[in-house]
C-alpha cells in the first residue's frame, strides 16, 4: 500500500500541468521536483510508523512523478520525423539504466555505507539542532544508508539539468488534455501504457520478494529486476526500430503477446535462476519495445 500511494500523485501531477507550466517555466518545475523528493527521502530515515511512511511517500512520489512527467513533456516537444519511436526508446532505455542499476546499488550498501556515514550523521546533527528529530531506534543503519543513497540518486538526476537550461521548451498557452477523448483517440496505446505500468512497476515491486519466497537469497532475487531492466536497455531500441518501419498495432499485439508467454513461464522457470533471468531478460525487452 505504501508504495502503491506513490504513484496516487499520478493523477494530481496529469490533472494541474497544463497550470503548472502556465505559472512558472517547466525547467523551473524541474527544480521544484527535485527540492520536493530529497526533504522527503531524508524524513524517511526517522519514522517507522506507517502514516508517516505514507506522508513522505506520498511527497517523494510527488517530486518524481512531475520529474519524469516534465522529462516525457519535454521530449514529447522535439519534433521529431521518421525516427520518433527510436527517440523515444533511447529515453525509455535511460529510465531502464537507472532501474536496473538500483539493485547491483543494493548490494553494495555495505561498502557504500563507510562513505556516507559521515554525511548521515552531518544530517542527523542538523535535524536534531532545528527540527528535534531523532533516528527511531527500530530504523536499521542498512536502511538508512539506502535513502541517503536514494537522496544522493535524486540529486544527480537533477544536475545534468543546469547544462541543459537552454534547450528546455518554453510554453506559452499549455494545452489542457482530457482523459476519454485520449482514450478514444488511442485505445491501443494507452492500453499498452497500462500494461506496461502494471507490468514494470509491479515487477518493481514484487520480483524480489517472489524470487525470495521461491527458496532464492536476497541478492539473487535482487539481481532479477536487473536482468529485467537489462532486457529492456539491450531491446528496447531495436523493437522500437521494428515499430518505426512496421505497422505499429500488430507490434504491439506481438509484444502483448510474448508478455502474455513471459508471465505464464515465469512461475516454472523460477526455480532455475539462469532460466529466470534469460526469461525476465526478454519479458524486459518486450515490456521496454511495449512502452516505446
Amino acid at each position: 500500500v505504501v508504495m502503491a500511494v506513490e504513484f496516487v500523485s499520478v493523477f494530481i501531477v496529469s490533472g494541474a500541468l497544463g497550470r503548472l507550466l502556465g505559472l512558472a517555466s517547466l525547467y523551473s518545475w524541474l527544480l521544484v521536483s527535485t527540492a520536493i523528493r530529497l526533504p522527503a527521502l531524508l524524513l524517511l530515515t526517522y519514522v517507522v510508523d506507517v502514516p508517516h511512511w505514507l506522508l513522505f511517500v506520498a511527497l517523494h512520489g510527488l517530486g518524481n512523478v512531475l520529474f519524469g512527467t516534465l522529462l516525457q513533456t519535454w521530449i514529447n516537444s522535439i519534433p521529431f520525423e521518421r525516427a520518433r519511436g527510436l527517440s523515444i526508446a533511447m529515453y525509455g532505455t535511460a529510465i531502464s539504466v537507472g532501474l536496473a542499476l538500483g539493485p547491483v546499488l543494493v548490494n553494495q550498501l555495505d561498502t557504500v555505507g563507510a562513505l556516507l556515514m559521515p554525511s548521515l550523521q552531518t544530517i542527523d546533527a542538523l535535524a536534531d539542532t532545528h527540527l528535534g528529530l531523532h533516528p527511531d531506534e527500530l530504523v536499521t543503519g542498512t536502511t538508512r544508508i539506502a535513502l541517503m543513497l536514494s537522496a544522493m540518486v535524486s540529486t544527480l538526476a537533477a544536475l545534468p539539468l543546469l547544462l541543459g537550461r537552454v534547450f528546455a521548451p518554453r510554453f506559452e498557452r499549455p494545452g489542457q488534455g482530457r482523459l476519454l477523448p485520449t482514450l478514444r483517440q488511442a485505445p491501443a496505446a494507452m492500453f499498452a501504457l497500462a500494461l506496461t505500468g502494471a507490468t514494470i512497476l509491479g515487477l518493481q515491486g514484487f520480483i524480489t520478494l517472489y524470487g525470495m519466497n521461491n527458496g532464492l537469497a536476497f541478492e539473487q532475487a535482487a539481481l532479477l529486476l536487473s536482468a529485467f531492466m537489462l532486457g529492456a536497455i539491450a531491446l528496447e531500441m531495436p523493437v522500437a526500430w521494428v515499430s518505426d518501419h512496421f505497422d505499429r498495432r500488430y507490434v504491439m499485439m506481438a509484444l502483448v503477446l510474448l508478455s502474455l508467454v513471459a508471465a505464464v513461464g515465469l512461475p516454472m522457470a523460477i526455480y532455475d535462476l539462469w532460466l529466470a533471468r534469460g526469461l525476465l531478460f526478454v519479458w524486459g525487452g518486450v515490456m521496454g519495445g511495449l512502452y516505446s
